[in-house]
């Protein structure tokens, strides 16, 4: 792809061996008639440059409410947010709005859970392209339609020349979603955020944007954060994991690592719902019983144990919060009493402890 050159923007000077995204302690709560909902509770991470990160979990566990709080997307809800994103040593949640547009699009981009209900129907796939061109570029129109086509062509949208004056009820799903993530790589982002990008998409669609998001990554080497619900996915992309439970960080750890000998419960009971073509095809997948809590009022102790099968009165799960904690392997799970590299869930239903 031809590179539109950004117009310079003042940064401070940023040291090579800093995380490019950091985030310390984030919390998200929302006031609602009925309460507070915490629904992201300390949460702390770091993404390096090229680095693909997936945050997974059920519904509800917070993750696409991180995504959005590293874009900013909270100011104007009801939602209260605390602690730091830091984005190339520029810190995001105290800059003003106008500061933050600069960069929102520009250097962090997000692709979407739902395209239809992203784009904006009144307008034509291209003009909303064009849009997000000129915002961040001191470019002629005609110069930034060249450009929309270039990146719709890239993403495999058929005779883009012609559809980029579509409308978005006029792409199918996956093009949509492939529109999307040209919006997205526009302005060759630094990070690239993918909320559960194959969402309401066909298996064979659903691989096919998954090799689109590698291939959008490889082409300007930038870093990635996956939100998704698969772990079937992550192990494909992901360079680490985070296990996110009732918006706190269950786990984290290299892909490899992780879902080999899972620390947690909860990552184990994931890994066990899946199936496994070395098993027997008999094998019956197991379920993690209960549901996830209320954030509204969310259970005392370990937010998991009420559905965790090891739960220990004499550990504390009942009464008191498990901090996250280094664990084998470089990596940090939140339990009292975690997963030996022994045994896992995923293959028999009463693996070892470290008590």
């Amino acid at each position: 792809m031809n590179t539109i050159v950004a117009p310079s923007l003042t940064t401070p000077s940023r040291k090579e061996n800093e995380p490019l995204l950091t985030l310390d302690r984030l919390s998200v709560s929302f006031e609602t008639p009925d309460g507070t909902v915490r629904a992201v509770n300390d949460v702390s991470f770091e993404v390096a440059h090229g680095e693909t990160l997936a945050i997974v979990g059920e519904s509800g566990s917070g993750k696409s409410v991180t995504g959005q709080a590293i874009m900013g997307l909270h100011r104007k809800t009801n939602g209260t947010v605390t602690g730091s994103v830091r984005f190339n040593g520029r810190e995001l949640t105290t800059m003003s709005e106008r500061e933050l547009r600069h960069i929102r699009g520009n250097d962090i981009a997000m692709v979407f859970q739902d395209p239809l209900s992203a784009f904006h129907p009144y307008y034509t796939i291209g003009n909303q392209i064009i849009e997000a061109i000129r915002l961040h570029r001191p470019v002629s129109r005609r110069v930034a339609r060249a450009r929309a086509v270039e990146v719709l062509d890239f993403v495999g949208i058929p005779s883009p020349g012609t559809r980029v004056d579509e409308y978005p009820h006029q792409f199918s799903g996956g093009m949509r979603q492939r529109a999307m993530i040209a919006m997205a790589m526009v302005n060759e982002p630094k990070v690239l955020i993918a909320d559960e990008p194959t969402t309401a998409l066909d298996v064979t669609i659903q691989l096919q944007i998954l090799n689109l998001m590698v291939q959008v990554q490889a082409e300007l080497g930038t870093a990635m954060i996956m939100v998704t619900h698969d772990l079937g996915v992550v192990g494909e992309i992901a360079d680490r994991v985070l296990i996110m439970y009732a918006g706190a960080v269950a786990e984290v750890g290299e892909v490899e690592r992780v879902i080999a000998q899972p620390a947690h419960p909860y990552t184990a009971g994931l890994l066990g719902s899946l199936p496994r073509i070395d098993l027997p095809t008999q094998r019956r997948l197991e379920a993690i019983p209960g549901s996830p809590p209320s954030m509204l009022m969310p259970p005392p102790g370990c937010k998991f144990h009420p559905r965790c099968a090891f739960r220990s009165e004499e550990a504390g799960c009942f009464t008191t919060e498990p901090q996250l904690t280094p664990h084998a392997e470089g990596r940090s799970v939140r339990c009292f009493l975690p997963l030996t590299p022994k045994t896992t869930a995923r293959d028999t239903q009463e693996p070892s402890r470290d008590v």
